[in-house]
């Protein structure tokens, strides 16, 4: 019965939880493309195709499928700014920002990380625009971008996480914005007490 599409997402679901990822991607995939087909009086709601399409993507990278990867969280993306759903829009461009990244795609990662960014400031969702910034910072630190453009996007990772009850990454974020003060060292105190300008500058970042 092709009608029974959440079939195939439970099976996927089952398979992803048993880690035969190889397995569930095509379950994944039948899925959405029969969500895509649906007749109006069957069709799934955006939230959960997008949800699916970034664990398809999820799957897809831990497989080694990069360019099938990028290809579902382009997916998600698209679907999220077409029904209006900024946070959802922004998890998908910082997953596929990852991927570009891990194949050495400095331009593609970095423009993905600062419209994750974007985002993350427009709605006011400091908690993924703290995990962005510090997830940002690492990026922009294996591309080889200088100290001075990494320490402010971690001065406001550690802002943000401060006001949160458990800041998993907090420690981490310390270590990182103290090495890159000391590589600083004089130019890093005005940095921190203004690092509105650095962080605009970071967000309009262009690869080398």
């Amino acid at each position: 019965d092709r009608k029974q599409s959440l079939a195939h997402l439970y099976l996927a679901g089952e398979l992803d939880r048993e880690g035969k990822l190889d397995a569930a991607v095509p379950q994944y995939m039948i899925f959405l493309e029969q969500a895509a087909k649906a007749p109006p009086e069957d069709q799934v709601p955006a939230s959960n195709i997008i949800l699916v399409a970034l664990r398809l993507a999820q799957c897809q990278q831990k497989t080694g499928h990069p360019a099938e990867a990028v290809e579902s969280y382009g997916l998600a993306q698209k679907i999220a700014a077409q029904v209006g759903l900024p946070k959802l829009e922004s998890l998908a461009s910082v997953g596929e920002a990852t991927v570009e990244a891990a194949q050495k795609k400095v331009p593609q990662a970095l423009g993905l990380y600062q419209h994750a960014l974007t985002l993350d400031r427009a709605v006011d969702d400091r908690q993924s625009e703290a995990a962005d910034w510090y997830t940002y910072a690492l990026f922009l630190r294996s591309a080889g971008f200088p100290s001075r453009v990494i320490y402010p996007c971690l001065v406001r990772a550690e802002f943000l996480m401060q006001s949160f009850k458990d800041p998993t990454d907090l420690s981490n974020v310390k270590l990182l914005r103290q090495a890159a003060e000391n590589q600083l060292a004089a130019e890093a105190p005005g940095l921190e007490r203004n690092p509105q300008g650095a962080l605009e500058d970071a967000l309009h970042l262009r690869a080398p």
